[in-house]
């Protein structure tokens, strides 16, 4: 059988001697599924080897000038430039004196001559072509839990992954840019996607996938696995799964909620939260390889179908039923949680991280035998 969300919590409420008419029940059993299907897929050092994903992200080339020069004035955080060369794009990203030791971020564009930093400037007041802008973290897609492994389009070894002490005490004072050795991922939970506003208005459908708009500019302003919702007061995001026109988009679940277009510039687009930094940061543009644990967003919608191997899926019900059983207090939770658990060490693979290459074990044909249907 295809399964969906709606299978899903009807086997529930069946296991419940309840029925969807009991409207309360219900909300409950869709959330417990839901916390489930995030569980299983965002565990420390477990990996579910349906949901791992290979991508490709750029590093962005510093930025130099010999001859532009830049003004920092002592006690203030405005730095000027003699000619154009700051773009809004440069927000974020790091600035520093050849003359100095000190580091800051650029926390405001003003103009293509001035920018604001982070803090003030604690040198002397400088004139000078001896500058760098360099961007220290690369952005990941929406919804990505964790790298798996990261390697140069074009070499063979990968990257050696560094918690973040490592990183800071082998990178942490050196600013040097060069070819990346290493890397070391943000904690996620330090982190949040940017929130942008989309242009003209957006309409999304009941149970449908399919995303129109009227003034609209998809083409330009978001980009497959970006995470749109119809208004900022909506807690759904849906993934983009395919963009055909700057009016037209598909998104990978269907949505939920009622049809109709959000108020004109209020429908809303997420960018990733997930960043990793490079160590020595990067001197060129360089192309990324990226294999990572994917998270799914949430179902809300009937007709939703779980991202993973159907002979797999049955586990979010004993999934479900052990956070319901915890949360009701039943006399059975131990016994399912265990059940639960038991289950999830089958489906799951360990990341074995060396210096060199993460690996999975077992793989995936393996894992799919682990449950042949119930």
């Amino acid at each position: 059988m295809q399964w969906t969300f709606l299978n899903l919590y009807d086997r529930i409420l069946a296991r419940l001697h309840s029925s969807s008419s009991n409207t309360v029940l219900l909300a409950e059993v869709k959330n417990w599924i839901n916390v489930a299907y995030q569980d299983l897929h965002s565990r420390p050092n477990k990996v579910a080897p349906w949901a791992v994903r290979r991508s490709t992200v750029l590093t962005t080339a510093p930025t130099t000038s010999s001859t532009i020069e830049l003004t920092f004035t002592v006690d203030d955080a405005t730095v000027s430039a003699a000619s154009a060369v700051f773009t809004s794009g440069l927000v974020g990203q790091k600035i520093k004196l050849d003359a100095f030791s000190e580091v800051y971020t650029i926390r405001t564009f003003t103009s293509a001559t001035a920018i604001e930093m982070d803090q003030i400037f604690n040198g002397t007041t400088t004139t000078s072509s001896g500058w760098r802008i360099w961007d220290d973290t690369v952005l990941m897609p929406p919804m990505t839990h964790e790298i798996l492994s990261l390697q140069i389009r074009g070499q063979v070894q990968p990257l050696g992954k560094l918690d973040p002490q490592e990183f800071m005490d082998q990178y942490g004072d050196n600013h040097s840019p060069g070819t990346p050795v290493d890397y070391s991922e943000y904690p996620p939970d330090a982190q949040e996607g940017a929130v942008t506003a989309l242009t003209g208005t957006v309409t999304f459908n009941d149970e449908d996938t399919a995303v129109t708009g009227s003034g609209t500019a998809f083409l330009t302003e978001a980009k497959v696995g970006d995470l749109v919702r119809k208004a900022s007061t909506d807690t759904l995001w849906r993934e983009v799964s395919s963009i055909a026109s700057d009016t037209a988009l598909t998104l990978r679940q269907a949505w939920n909620g009622t049809t109709g277009a959000g108020a004109s510039g209020g429908s809303q687009k997420a960018d990733g939260w997930q960043r990793f930094q490079l160590g020595p940061h990067a001197d060129d543009e360089y192309s990324l390889i990226v294999r990572a644990q994917h998270i799914p967003v949430e179902m809300a919608a009937d007709a939703n179908i779980p991202e993973m191997p159907e002979n797999i899926v049955p586990i979010l019900i004993d999934g479900a039923l052990a956070i319901g059983h915890e949360y009701r207090d039943d006399p059975r939770k131990e016994e399912q949680r265990n059940k639960y658990e038991q289950e999830v060490a089958k489906v799951l693979s360990d990341v074995r991280k060396t210096s060199q290459r993460p690996r999975l074990t077992p793989n995936l044909e393996a894992v799919c035998n682990a449950f042949p249907g119930r």
